[in-house]
């Protein structure tokens, strides 16, 4: 992701390309290397891989689980890797930036869905690992699916000093990359001809419930020298363009056994 610096505007197509590669990388860390590696380590086969749908051919214990583990690895890893990332590189550590918070917003979000639907990830990794849950357990996550948004959202706000050199740099930067995500799922997930419907919902709403990336806010932070914005990059544009056209034809059609 070669940029070089300018005290101009960051171009919003390259941010958008940005965007798309961490929203990809972000599901392709639940689904495929959480859910999906899992699925094959305990002597399972993928029967359906899909950006919204997983199914294995028995779940064994650590399957349910293993879908957000991917993601909260991931989250981690993004995060404790952006204050090594120059500053004179601001596309990597946006994508960085995104990957991370697509990746902890979703596991925060899922956690609250599947404990008020008593269905997901969460409820049966619950299941696999400790046994049946009740109201009290269910509502105890809740809580804690709150705690994390909070928590994650300060994790977002330690990394975007660099991102709030300018006023309203930030908001758009974040805006763009949101919208971004959440039109890149629904659009890979109308591509599952047999639920299409569902693939899309599902989808959406994993993105969605990043939605504190719409209202964080930082006073203009100094520069490390001066205003570092994203300029126009065919190389990364390409790449998301590959990358998610890629996306779209297997795991958004959906990978099926």
């Amino acid at each position: 992701m070669n940029t070089r610096t300018t005290s101009g505007r960051d171009d919003l197509v390259t941010v958008v390309a940005i965007a798309t590669l961490a929203v990809c990388t972000t599901d392709f860390a639940h689904e495929a290397a959480g859910h999906g590696s899992a699925c094959l380590m305990t002597g399972q086969h993928i029967m359906l891989l899909n950006n919204a749908f997983f199914k294995c051919s028995a779940f064994g214990r650590y399957t349910a689980a293993a879908g957000p583990l991917g993601n909260l690895i991931a989250g981690l890893l993004a995060f404790a890797v952006q204050p090594i990332i120059p500053a004179r590189w601001p596309a990597l550590r946006l994508y960085a930036l995104l990957v991370m918070a697509f990746s902890l917003f979703w596991e925060a979000g899922y956690l609250i869905q599947a404990m008020i639907n008593d269905s997901g990830d969460s409820v049966f990794a619950y299941r696999e690992l400790i046994g049946p849950e009740n109201l009290a357990v269910r509502a105890v996550a809740v809580v804690v699916g709150l705690a994390a948004y909070f928590f994650f959202a300060r994790m977002v706000m330690v990394c975007c000093n660099l991102f709030a050199s300018t006023p309203g740099r930030l908001r758009r930067l974040l805006r763009t990359s949101w919208l971004t995500g959440v039109v890149a799922m629904v659009l890979a997930g109308s591509f599952y001809a047999p639920d299409r419907y569902g693939a899309i919902r599902d989808a959406g709403l994993s993105i969605l419930a990043s939605f504190p990336l719409l209202f964080v806010r930082m006073a203009p932070q100094p520069p490390p020298e001066f205003a570092i914005h994203i300029v126009r990059s065919p190389g990364v544009i390409v790449l998301a363009l590959a990358v998610f056209v890629s996306f779209a034809l297997t795991m958004g059609r959906g990978i099926i056994a």
